[in-house]
């Protein structure tokens, strides 16, 4: 028997180099890759989607945070205010009745303490008002203008509220007519003033609103627009104290930087430290999405993520306006 000799084809150097194409390191349509030791790296194209969708969830937070979560943080915060000023005022009711005398403060009140009690009964507006106009004031309720006339007290006591954003108590202001009652109540007493005038204007500087007045009057502020941004159109209604003031109490001066139409600069640093903390957290929950499964990722890194979002979120709405 002879045995024959099968041939051996050769193979072609220029493949055994190269290999097949779905071993090749990328592709050419942007997908991902595998690096050197076999994982998967992401492509430019899912880098540049990560990102934007990074920009869309923040800005949408930013929005859930000022008109959403706000008007949550608004009712818990008016709550335990409207607890303190009430208790204030019956105890100062019963100082009147017993010994016939109030006593009055005798130095200004803190930014952030409440100063009384504001009601707009045509707008079913009930709510304490808290000393300063800053951002982080109005958050709570409507601001006292520090350095204006106290409420019931002689001169023109100005009040800033938020027109949309935390609650939008002053939504509504422009609403109002001439002839309608707005209420205020302090420890010294009731007072009723009656609106005269109802306006919508567009102002560089809100400083003349608060001038000094020869009549007693109140002056409520917001703004007129809804972009969160807006500075120099208000709504600015104006109303004159029926029968005779109360004593006036002290009052800090007039700050220009403090009227209730801008931000609070120091906000900057704060946001630069939430989001510089919300890049950390976000880089490591990528390196847990890629040394842990699924789940252990998505437990471990959702809490720090919705948190510093909710904290860079706040931030920045410190720096628009008081009256947004």
């Amino acid at each position: 028997m002879t045995l024959t000799q099968t041939p051996v084809p050769e193979v072609d150097d220029r493949l055994e180099s190269s290999g097949s194409p779905e071993a090749a390191p990328g592709t050419p349509d942007g997908g991902a890759h595998q690096d050197e030791t076999g994982r998967r790296q992401p492509s430019r194209r899912q880098i540049t989607f990560v990102a934007v969708a990074a920009v869309v969830v923040f800005v949408i937070a930013v929005g859930a945070v000022i008109y959403g979560i706000g008007s949550l943080v608004h009712a818990r915060d008016q709550r335990a205010l409207m607890a303190t000023e009430r208790l204030a005022i019956s105890d100062a009711a019963i100082l009147d009745k017993a010994l016939n005398t109030v006593k009055l403060p005798t130095v200004p009140p803190l930014l952030g303490a409440p100063v009384g009690v504001l009601a707009i009964p045509a707008l079913s507006v009930n709510e304490a008002v808290v000393e300063g106009v800053g951002s982080s004031q109005t958050v709570s309720g409507p601001g006292h203008v520090p350095g204006t006339a106290g409420l019931g007290q002689p001169g023109n006591a100005g009040i800033v509220g938020r027109n949309a954003g935390y609650g939008g108590v002053f939504g509504r202001l422009a609403q109002l007519k001439p002839g309608d009652r707005v209420l205020t109540a302090s420890v010294e007493g009731q007072s009723v003033y009656v609106v005269r005038r109802v306006a919508t204007v567009t102002i560089g500087s809100l400083e003349p609103v608060y001038r000094t007045t020869q009549d007693n009057r109140l002056t409520l502020v917001t703004s007129a627009s809804n972009l969160p941004w807006n500075s120099d159109r208000a709504v600015v209604v104006t109303a004159l104290l029926r029968g005779k003031p109360y004593p006036a109490t002290p009052q800090e001066s007039v700050d220009p930087n403090e009227l209730g139409n801008s931000g609070e600069s120091g906000a900057w640093a704060e946001l630069l430290l939430s989001v510089l903390a919300l890049a950390v957290v976000a880089v490591g929950a990528l390196y847990l999405y890629r040394r842990c499964t699924v789940r252990s990722a998505y437990l471990l890194s959702t809490a720090p993520l919705v948190a510093f979002t909710v904290v860079a979120a706040e931030s920045i709405s410190r720096m628009f306006p008081a009256w947004m």
